[in-house]
């Protein structure tokens, strides 16, 4: 016997003569899971959506953040970083341990608890129960873990939250589902609620407004007691403004030793005229002939002729009565001899002189004279200024040792105001971050407060209904398409020349044994023509048919 292929044909033969089982799956479906859709316990969803405007936590800089030389300074990458950052920590562990604290555990993994509608819903807190038995069992075998409940609700509204952000959007939206809507509704406002709390708290560091204001106060105490230290210093020293009081002690140094210069040339030139002026009046006799007459009488020759007499009469007087060793003699002698000399000079040239105080000496003299006083103020104008010059000196060296101590002091007040002035502004932007962040402002609005939606998610009736229709159909055709394919039937002359590989000579149509009985007609063969044969043979068969009936 031959195998024929299997066609479309035969697939719609098998399903029409298999319609009984394509029903009876269709049916069986639809009741599976139509009782699975009515034990199925309902669950609601409730939604809530964020916005995500831009804020302070966008455009301003931590309180703490600028302090130092070198701030650090990092802002976000981009709007979507930001967004999935905060998808992130909404989906942290410790926002979902702060609702299950409260909420409650019992009241998340009991489904029945405060449900006044149990008792209507008797099958499926019977499900429910069963489920918790296997489960029960299922941990005293060591196949599950024994977690605590506060754990167990956690996991739970891990699997059951749901937090999408959408492409190029400030939108979040957070879904949660629960088999109560007042459950789902409350998860969701107490998970809005605990993040915009930690968002505020992640933004604004703790303690910032203590620290600040400790140090704050530190450097204002630091700043007063140098600023006294500065003022005692400048009473101490006179030294009001270094760079000026540098300026004026060098100018005042230079102009001594300008003067100092000019005093000593002074002095230089004093001494040399002086030295020149006493040279001059070495050589310069103080009288000088004012008129000399020659061939004159010259009563000093007439003078000295009468006083010559008188010596010599004078000394015969003495020689009689002393000897020649006499001082007295001796003495008388002398004169007589210088007379005689100058009797001798006076009677050869008979001429007359005029002696006078020579000018030119006596304003030598004078010159002199102004010259050593002038000198000398000069000499002690040098040796104040010599004396002023030390003490400037000292003094400018004092001051360049004052002076480093001023710029110390006086650095050390500026680096305090401006540390000062720093920690002020941030203390008042800590100031006012912590009152922002106890009236919880944020950048974090809420767009969509969590819905309370009383219609169920799940189970969808329609989609199950479609699905049942869809897998019933399906199915059952499947089903009938499967079984032809497995046990073909021959229901034409092609398929018994193909099973048989016989062509065939006469058929007989289906009749029933009330047909066969009536029939008296010949029975046509397959070109049409009546045949005797076929006749006979349909004789035989109503026999048979008689012949069992009868048994």
């Amino acid at each position: 016997m031959n195998h024929r292929p299997f066609t479309i044909v035969d697939a719609v033969r098998g399903i029409l003569r298999r319609k009984k089982y394509v029903a009876s799956f269709f049916l069986m479906t639809c009741f599976l899971i139509g009782l699975a859709t009515a034990l199925t316990r309902k669950s609601y969803e409730s939604e809530a959506r964020l916005f995500m405007r831009l804020g302070r936590e966008n455009t301003s800089l931590d309180a703490t953040a600028t302090l130092g030389e070198h701030p650090v300074v990092m802002l976000p990458l981009s709007r979507e970083a930001e967004i999935n950052s905060i998808v992130e920590l909404i989906q942290s562990k410790q926002l979902y341990e702060n609702v299950v604290d409260s909420i409650g555990a019992d009241r998340i993994l009991d489904p029945d608890w405060g449900d006044e509608d149990a008792e209507e819903s008797g099958e499926t807190s019977l499900i429910s129960t069963a489920i918790g038995e296997v489960m029960s069992l299922l941990v005293d075998i060591g196949v599950l873990n024994d977690l605590p409940a506060r754990e167990k609700a956690v996991i739970r509204i891990q699997k059951k939250i749901e937090v999408e952000a959408f492409e190029k959007s400030n939108v979040l939206t957070i879904r949660f589902t629960s088999y109560s809507p007042q459950l789902a509704q409350e998860v969701v406002d107490h998970l809005i609620a605990n993040y915009q709390t930690q968002h505020v708290n992640l933004h604004r560091p703790p303690r910032a407004f203590e620290f600040l204001e400790v140090e704050t106060l530190r450097i204002q105490e630091s700043l007063d007691q140098a600023r006294r230290d500065l003022e005692d210093f400048k009473n101490e020293t006179g030294i009001l403004e270094s760079t000026q009081q540098r300026t004026v002690l060098i100018d005042r140094l230079a102009k001594l030793r300008l003067d100092l210069l000019v005093a000593e040339s002074t002095e230089a030139a004093l001494k040399t005229e002086v030295h020149e002026l006493t040279e001059g009046l070495k050589g310069m006799p103080e009288n000088i002939s004012m008129s000399e007459t020659v061939g004159a009488g010259n009563e000093g020759a007439d003078g000295m002729r009468q006083e010559l007499f008188r010596l010599e009469v004078l000394r015969e007087s003495l020689a009689a009565k002393y000897t020649d060793s006499h001082p007295a003699l001796k003495q008388i002698e002398k004169q007589l001899r210088e007379t005689k000399s100058l009797f001798t000079n006076a009677e050869s040239v008979r001429k007359e002189s005029i002696i006078g105080p020579n000018r030119i000496h006596q304003d030598t003299a004078v010159t002199l004279e102004q010259k050593r006083s002038m000198l000398a103020a000069e000499q002690a104008r040098v040796a104040k200024l010599q004396a002023q010059l030390d003490e400037m000196e000292s003094t400018l060296h004092l001051f360049t040792a004052n002076e480093r101590r001023f710029a110390e002091l006086d650095r050390n007040v500026d680096v305090l105001e401006a540390n000062y002035r720093k920690y002020f502004a941030n203390l008042e932007q800590a100031r006012i971050d912590t009152k922002m962040k106890s009236q919880e402002f944020s950048n974090v609005g809420i767009a969509q407060a969590a819905t309370l939606n009383l219609k169920p998610s799940a189970p969808n009736k329609l989609i199950n209904l479609i699905a049942a229709i869809f897998l019933g159909t399906v199915g059952g055709v499947g089903l009938a398409v499967f079984l032809e394919y497995l046990n073909p039937s021959v229901s034409s002359e092609e398929d018994i020349e193909q099973a048989a590989g016989a062509g065939v000579i006469a058929w007989v149509p289906e009749l029933t044994a009330d047909q066969l009985r009536l029939s008296s007609r010949s029975i046509p063969n397959r070109n049409g023509y009546h045949d005797d044969s076929l006749t006979r043979l349909g004789s035989s068969a109503r026999d048979v048919i008689s012949s069992n009936e009868q048994a």
